[in-house]
């Protein structure tokens, strides 16, 4: 090997080393610069927010609407920041499920939870972000806290475009990373 050959290997495996650094790096201020815009986005206290009572027999109270920001957009996080906050257990949807009323709302995209007890919240067709682009925007999603985050976190709210009618509840997994909206019981 001559002295041009080791050169040049030298400065390859150099580049690639910085390269791969400067990737690195981007990559770790990407994240943290998105984990401190979605923090920033859904600044609440649970003090500010209106709770509803629905006649649960369990007694939880549920938001009357989704986090949102200083816009008064609604907030969509990923489960790491979501599960920061008082998130609805997937008993407490189960007996969302159980004890109350659903209505669709199709031409507002909207479905009302009407509670024993005759009060109402509504689920706006929220969809989600994955990692390019807004999905399944006739549909209601949230965070569920979970113990297990690999089974069930979240879940929805949907219905059949072929037979409209009473809209159904679901639970499913979400991979994390996903955004998805935040609704808050008490």
């Amino acid at each position: 090997m001559d002295i041009q050959e080791i050169a040049n290997s030298y400065a390859e495996g150099k580049a690639n080393e910085a390269i791969k650094k400067a990737i690195a790096q981007a990559y770790l201020d990407g994240y943290k610069d998105g984990y401190k815009n979605g923090k920033e986005n859904a600044q609440i206290e649970c003090n500010d927010t209106e709770f509803v009572d629905l006649g649960l027999p369990s007694g939880t109270l549920w938001a009357s609407d989704y986090v949102k920001n200083s816009e008064g957009k609604v907030c969509y996080l990923p489960y790491a920041e979501a599960k920061g906050y008082p998130l609805p257990s997937i008993e407490q949807w189960k007996e969302l499920e159980k004890y109350c009323h659903l209505v669709g709302r199709y031409g507002k995209k909207t479905f009302d939870c009407v509670g024993p007890n005759g009060n109402i919240i509504s689920f706006l067709f929220t969809g989600y972000f994955n990692s390019t682009k807004k999905v399944e925007q006739k549909t209601a999603y949230l965070w569920l806290l979970s113990k297990d985050a690999d089974k069930k976190n979240s879940a929805y709210i949907d219905y059949d475009e072929d037979m409209p009618g009473e809209p159904f509840l679901n639970l499913t997994y979400s991979f994390g990373g996903f955004k998805l909206p935040v609704r808050l019981v008490r």
